[in-house]
């Protein structure tokens, strides 16, 4: 790690000239390396060159850098590795990041004290969610596939339900139909990278639709829209990470 002053031509600076500052955190490996043409596409959602990879990892971890104000670059050779550079930005001041953490205290909007059961098979998108959702005061319920989702919900019936589609086992859509067996009113808000199965969902009752990958704001005001019956945001599509 390391702190950087960046150069007025370089590209971050033009197109966010308010920072110049900088802390630096490099990561290298001596591993395969990339080829560019793959390097280019690393950061889009569902992009993979393994065999069973969700192609979500270093979506996620653009997203959350630039959630924080930063950006990264990256090189790599074929035969010698590969080096991240993740950039923070570097606060002016105590009193700046105090102003910060007041206005975020200040927003409640998106926040409540309901209980979500999240129904995933991918082990990185329920921790990331779980922890999101926790920090806004929600109590979270987790299940790894659709058959533990029923259980769950069946012995909890919590107030919203955050069900993912495409999942091995049962799948979604049986899912939401057994959910909906055990409680009509039963909120569930379906996830999804396609939108496969997603009109059979609505007719079964399904309140909103969310597009994998998501940002956590859209997230949370899709779970705000549906816990306080909001019509508008039924079957709004979420806001895409951007990955370019």
């Amino acid at each position: 790690t390391e702190n950087v002053i960046l150069n007025h031509d370089h590209p971050q600076t033009l197109l966010n000239p308010s920072y110049l500052e900088y802390l630096r955190l490099t990561v290298s490996d001596t591993g395969y390396g990339m080829s560019q043409k793959t390097l280019n596409r690393i950061y889009e959602p569902f992009f993979t060159t393994k065999e069973k990879g969700t192609g979500l990892g270093l979506s996620i971890v653009y997203s959350i850098i630039k959630d924080h104000g930063g950006f990264i670059e990256s090189d790599s050779d074929v035969g010698k590795g590969t080096t991240f550079r993740i950039y923070f930005p570097v606060l002016d001041s105590d009193e700046q990041l105090q102003k910060k953490v007041e206005l975020k205290k200040a927003d409640k909007s998106l926040c409540g004290n309901e209980s979500i059961l999240i129904v995933d098979d991918e082990k990185d998108v329920l921790k990331i969610c779980e922890e999101m959702l926790a920090r806004n005061g929600y109590t979270v319920i987790t299940a790894k596939d659709g058959e533990e989702g029923i259980v769950k919900y069946s012995k909890n019936f919590p107030d919203l339900v955050l069900l993912d589609i495409g999942m091995p086992g049962i799948g979604g859509i049986k899912s939401l139909q057994e959910m909906m067996d055990v409680d009509s009113n039963v909120k569930v808000v379906i996830m999804s990278g396609y939108s496969e199965s997603i009109e059979e969902a609505r007719k079964m009752g399904a309140r909103a639709f969310l597009q994998k990958p998501y940002h956590i704001t859209e997230l949370l005001k899709t779970i705000r829209s549906v816990l306080d019956g909001y019509s508008s945001y039924e079957w709004r599509t979420g806001l895409s990470l951007e990955a370019t």
